[in-house]
């Protein structure tokens, strides 16, 4: 009886495990159908991010990169061939117009000078005295035509000899003579002094290339010499920058040259600013490799240091006021269109736009409503996309 009552309760604690069981193998595979059917079901749907459709304005042209120049820059070279004895400046530093940046040997230059002014001297002396005997010789010159005109009558009256109104006629002639030969000697003088003067000139001018001073206000930028070094003529030996002006210069291929023009607006980006500037200047002549050099003048109050790189576009066109997108939401139509895809209730839906312009990897177009959100480019491109696709939008 009691083994009985054993193998009863035994069975139901195996029915009640084997019910157990039971369920929860149920529950297992129902989960894994459930995870099953959600996974295909996200297989299905193509991950894609959307954009606004904004208005706004769009520049058109083209874009370079441009390298800042100071305005006005001054190569300093050595005009005469002599030793360098001092250099009072150093890269970077700051000069003003008219300062002493560098000192020559002028020792030779001094005797140069010193020599021309003797010669000058002399030669002015020697003008003097010339000038005090033409003095003279006029002096004596008016005494003798007295003398000949006396005589010539006293002897025409037969009061005087005829030889003797002859010899003060010769006298006359003779001193008459001297004077003209003095006259000559002071001519010559004159330009022996006029070269004396000039080649005092030029010595005090190759005395003045010993110092080389600051064009304009500026900095330092190179210093090619240092002291002790022989300055040759022509030697280059500091380069002067004006910071007061800057220039924005770049090239310009061939092909795009025809459409650059004085005047036309440009864009240019800094880290702290955009700015909407002007072409300046054009460069008459190509380069060797066929290109265009377009400069751009800085205003005074934006300061950029020199040798730094711009970028630059140049605006060709302007649109206003008109429909951006970003360029990946276009995708190519029948027919060379273009059109972009909006989603409505999963799926989407192409809707033909008409493309303006592009820059920038931003798109100008009409046919769609600000406002509206269209697909951009998936991962692995539109080749994944077709019109009534299953899409999830990604945040």
């Amino acid at each position: 009886m009691g083994s009985r009552k054993i193998q009863k309760k035994s069975m139901i604690i195996a029915l009640i495990i084997l019910c157990f069981v039971v369920v929860a193998g149920g529950l297992v595979v129902k989960k894994k159908q459930q995870s099953s059917t959600a996974a295909m079901k996200s297989s299905r749907l193509v991950p894609v991010r959307m954009a606004t459709v904004e208005r706004g304005s769009l520049l058109q042209g083209y874009s370079y990169l441009s390298e800042v120049e100071s305005c006005r820059v001054s190569h300093l070279s050595s005009r005469i061939t002599s030793q360098v004895i001092k250099i009072l400046v150093s890269e970077g530093d700051l000069v003003r117009e008219g300062q002493l940046l560098i000192q020559l040997d002028r020792r030779e230059l001094r005797a140069g000078v010193a020599q021309a002014r003797a010669q000058l001297r002399e030669s002015r002396e020697q003008s003097t005295a010339l000038q005090a005997t033409q003095q003279a010789q006029k002096k004596n010159l008016e005494f003798w035509q007295q003398e000949a005109k006396r005589n010539a009558f006293l002897a025409s009256e037969g009061a005087l000899a005829q030889s003797e109104a002859d010899a003060t006629a010769d006298r006359l002639h003779e001193i008459e003579g001297r004077l003209k030969s003095t006259e000559h000697s002071l001519r010559a003088m004159k330009e022996r002094i006029n070269a004396a003067e000039k080649r005092l000139d030029q010595a005090v001018t190759q005395l003045s290339y010993a110092d080389l001073i600051a064009p304009f206000d500026g900095v330092v930028r190179k210093r090619l010499v240092d002291p002790g070094d022989l300055a040759l003529t022509g030697m280059k030996l500091l380069e002067i920058e004006d910071e007061s002006c800057s220039k924005l210069v770049f090239t310009v291929p061939q092909e795009e040259a025809l459409s650059i023009r004085t005047g036309m607006s440009v864009k240019i980006k800094t880290v702290e600013t955009v700015e909407q500037l002007q072409i300046s200047r054009i460069h008459p002549a190509l380069n060797q490799d066929r290109t265009l050099t377009v400069e751009i003048n800085l205003p005074p109050g934006l300061t950029i240091r020199a040798g730094s790189f711009i970028p630059v576009d140049v605006v060709l066109e302007r649109f206003d006021d008109v429909l951006l997108v970003p360029e990946d939401c276009l995708v190519p139509a029948p027919k060379g269109k273009k059109a972009v895809f909006i989603v409505e209730n999963g799926v989407t839906r192409p809707v033909l736009v008409k493309l303006l312009a592009a820059k920038d990897e931003m798109a100008a177009i009409e046919g769609i409503s600000a406002g509206t959100s269209v697909v951009r480019t998936t991962f692995l491109g539109w080749n994944r996309l077709s019109a009534g696709a299953a899409v999830e939008v990604m945040e």
